[in-house]
């Protein structure tokens, strides 16, 4: 069976795909396995190199990457530079800093003596989404292989061709190992592979409902599993905030990857007394990203990354509409062709349940106003998802312990908007999944932990 990727500015096809046969899948898995038998017992030296010229290879590489992304997902093309930056800066700080978090720990315990050891699993399946195509496999894929681990990639259909300069890169640095393998196959192809026994791990990030159908197939087998899912994440924005400073942070935490991401902000909880001046600076600040061309290096914001996309968002927005709730749209001029979407926002008199339940991947914000800073924990912590969120005020020192403890997400920020770093664990709680990535947490996700008592 067939499909292609498709331009979603100029909606012109780039290529035309296959998936795999079952004797294809079966000849990476076993290249898979006798990679890893060989990188296990790499040392570290040789891992830091590895790391290190991949970073070189990508930044090398980065405007002929980067204009890959944007021809096949739609997002501007200095985001997909910057995606592609982020990428190669996190190869160094692996290299840089696993060994450390790799290193035998020495424990005092009943035995003479006694260590931990974290030694790598095997090979991993890492099911991708199209919204980062590079960055969200790179941020699993380098502590995964830093820690001697072999990976099988398995990308979303729109970014097929990103799917395959990956694999590319990895055979430029080491082209006599399989490191990591690009698998193009369908869902079904991927549940039996998950359940395969030569894999000892999945990674899946993407849609909860994806999540679910992922973890239910690992669970049968027993395999280890992290969850990076949707998320819906609030923010808060106090009365004593720097207005002007907020809204346009706002913005941008709204419109990051043309508003495609799961971590962007998607919920605004505004203090009633600053809700009109924050209304108009946002959707001024909204009217400012210039929309069109996604290669153009002036361009802020471009298509979604498919038609259907479009399409799906409209309807989401249309039943807000029948809802009664206001919605106030940019005054950009949407390109005759092209997956593209006016921005804007949907005013809340009152929260209904879809303020709390939806998701909207896309460049339309979800605003309400609040009174108390209690109420606005409690508009925040009411939805499913439980990603990210942050807060706006004056006060940050007063507040940290309060959203600490009070705030359902994985990850908080205060006076800026979140978003990943290759120094930090990232991930969430509820429907937005388990498990995290990056940081030193990330690289523990798939070893084991390994408990030696040595005595006599």
């Amino acid at each position: 069976m067939g499909y292609q990727t498709v331009n979603p500015a100029t909606e012109t096809v780039l290529k035309t795909y296959s998936y795999l046969h079952d004797k294809d899948i079966e000849i990476k898995l076993d290249r898979a396995v006798q990679c890893f038998e060989v990188w296990k017992n790499s040392k570290f030296p040789e891992r830091q190199a590895l790391l290190r010229r991949l970073g070189e290879v990508l930044r090398s590489k980065e405007k002929y990457l980067a204009e890959v992304i944007t021809q096949e997902m739609g997002k501007p093309l200095v985001e997909s530079l910057a995606e592609i930056k982020k990428c190669a800066d996190t190869c160094d700080y692996y290299a840089e800093n696993f060994p450390a978090m790799l290193e035998k720990r020495e424990v005092q315990a009943h035995y003479q003596k006694s260590f931990i050891s974290f030694q790598p699993l095997g090979p991993l399946l890492s099911i991708m989404p199209w919204n980062y195509p590079f960055w969200q496999m790179f941020r699993f894929a380098i502590p995964a292989l830093a820690a001697g681990n072999v990976i099988l990639l398995k990308h979303s259909d729109i970014t097929s061709g990103c799917a395959e300069e990956i694999e590319k890169l990895f055979y430029e640095i080491q082209s006599h190992t399989h490191l990591c393998q690009n698998l193009r196959i369908n869902h079904d192809q991927a549940a039996k592979v998950i359940s395969d026994p030569r894999i000892f791990g999945v990674t899946f990030t993407g849609s909860t409902r994806g999540g679910k159908q992922v973890a239910q197939v690992a669970a049968t087998y027993l395999k280890k599993v992290v969850l990076e899912l949707g998320g819906s994440d609030a923010y808060i924005v106090c009365e004593d905030a720097d207005i002007e400073k907020a809204a346009a942070t706002c913005v941008k935490a709204r419109l990051v990857n043309n508003g495609q991401s799961c971590v962007a902000g998607k919920r605004f909880l505004i203090h009633k007394n600053v809700m009109s001046k924050f209304q108009e600076i946002f959707i001024h600040e909204m009217n400012s990203y210039v929309l069109g061309d996604p290669l153009d290096i002036d361009t802020k914001l471009g298509p979604l990354a498919h038609r259907r996309f479009v399409k799906s968002l409209q309807d989401q927005v249309n039943i807000f509409e029948t809802l009664k709730i206001k919605r106030i749209e940019t005054k950009h001029k949407l390109p005759p062709k092209g997956a593209y979407i006016r921005p804007g926002m949907l005013l809340f008199d009152k929260p209904s349940a879809q303020f709390f339940t939806e998701e909207i991947f896309g460049p339309v914000a979800m605003v309400t106003a609040f009174e108390t800073l209690d109420e606005a924990i409690h508009l925040s912590n009411r939805s499913s998802y439980g990603l990210g969120g942050g807060i706006f005020t004056s006060r940050p020192q007063e507040v940290v312990e309060i959203l600490e403890k009070e705030l359902q997400v994985g990850m908080i920020a205060i006076n800026d908007f979140v978003r990943s770093d290759a120094r930090l664990p990232f991930g969430g709680i509820k429907n937005s999944g388990y498990g995290r990535e990056l940081g030193s947490s990330g690289i523990y996700e798939f070893v084991n932990v390994k408990t030696v008592g040595i005595s006599g």
